[in-house]
């Protein structure tokens, strides 16, 4: 009884003294971080561009401390897009895309597309593969302004092999922050 007391007392003092040196750690921590901050607006504010030329004015970098970047303005046009089945490419399980960016800016794609398939003049969404799990890979393709791209796209890995009809790819494509979609039918013969 008397050894089980001492231990919960060591077991507390050990604790105790843990707790405090984290509390220790801590208040160094932030003094640390606080310290690294004033040095950050040290350095901003001390700052002495190597070379300017005469006449031209130095804005004071403090001034723009807390400020967020000046937003670019700029008109989103998406009919400078356009999307291409490439005729000579289609099968039933592929296709091959032309992405062509009229825009001055750099727009970005990923991996996904849908197909649609037009029933009774009607676009429907074609559902993917039965006990397959769907993902699409979280990469950003660029296309520089004025340019284009061509991309495959393997339909099979996503909806198996089509039957005949008529049918269209819809890619989602982003101009600046906004997002749009994008499609151009083709026919399986």
């Amino acid at each position: 009884m008397i050894v089980n007391f001492i231990v919960l007392v060591i077991v507390v003092i050990l604790y105790m003294n843990v707790r405090q040196k984290n509390k220790n750690l801590n208040g160094e921590i932030q003094d640390l971080k606080n310290q690294m901050k004033q040095d950050e607006i040290a350095s901003v504010t001390n700052y002495t561009p190597a070379y300017v030329p005469e006449g031209m004015p130095v804005a004071d970098p403090s001034e723009n401390l807390e400020s967020e970047p000046p937003q670019t303005e700029f008109h989103r046009n998406p009919e400078n897009v356009t999307i291409e089945v490439l005729e000579d490419t289609i099968t039933s399980t592929s296709v091959s895309i032309s992405i062509t960016n009229k825009d001055e800016r750099i727009l970005t794609y990923g991996e996904e597309f849908s197909v649609e398939e037009k029933v009774n003049d009607e676009w429907r969404r074609l559902a993917y593969l039965p006990d397959k799990l769907i993902t699409w890979n979280a990469i950003a393709y660029q296309i520089k302004g004025n340019s284009q791209t061509t991309k495959k796209i393997n339909i099979q890995n996503y909806y198996g092999e089509l039957k005949k009809g008529i049918y269209r790819i819809v890619k989602p494509i982003f101009i600046g922050d906004e997002i749009d979609l994008y499609s151009n039918e083709f026919e399986i013969k």
